[in-house]
């Protein structure tokens, strides 16, 4: 499974309510594990889940395969709320490009006269991107992609949540996880 990373079409349309708590969960359940006043680097738009039988089959299991296809943008005040850094992936992924997996910058030979270093901007140099969201038929769970893009790593995993008492949790199901 995996984040269609073809040119899509950005929704015209806000995200929902029902989408907007699930992301709100999401992130609050997220910040269990970090500080919670970090700031979050994630992509500027939402992308597209691209669920395959096995994982209709599996995790996914009672799932609509009607896929979205279209992204969104974040709103401004979820953004803020949420302490989230919207970053563009296409610059997150040239500024790795630029280091090694240990963080030590790399720099292409320089051709000046000179032989200047290129100053390579600090951030961003990590970010998250989140999936639009797929539901169950009863809209009791819900999954999505998350990928994350650092220095020397990255992941993808495609989790699914519950929603309990009011508020999506965490479910134990994974469909597929990618470690680099």
């Amino acid at each position: 499974m995996a984040v269609s990373q073809s040119p899509v079409q950005v929704s015209s349309k806000s995200l929902s309510r029902e989408q907007l708590d699930f992301y709100a969960d999401f992130f609050q359940d997220y910040r269990k594990l970090t500080d919670s006043s970090d700031t979050i680097n994630l992509a500027e738009l939402t992308g597209i889940l691209q669920p395959d039988e096995g994982d209709y089959a599996g995790c996914m299991r009672g799932f609509s395969k009607i896929i979205p296809q279209q992204v969104h943008r974040w709103p401004a005040t979820f953004v803020h709320n949420h302490n989230l850094n919207l970053v563009d992936p296409t610059v997150v992924h040239r500024n790795i490009g630029l280091q090694s997996s240990f963080g030590i910058r790399i720099f292409p030979h320089s051709t000046s006269s000179t032989d200047e270093i290129p100053q390579v901007p600090q951030k961003p140099d990590s970010a998250f991107t989140l999936s639009e969201i797929i539901f169950d038929r009863k809209h009791h769970r819900a999954a999505l992609n998350v990928s994350f893009e650092g220095v020397g790593f990255g992941g993808s995993s495609t989790q699914v949540y519950e929603y309990r008492k009011g508020h999506w949790h965490h479910s134990n199901r994974y469909c597929v996880t990618g470690i680099s």
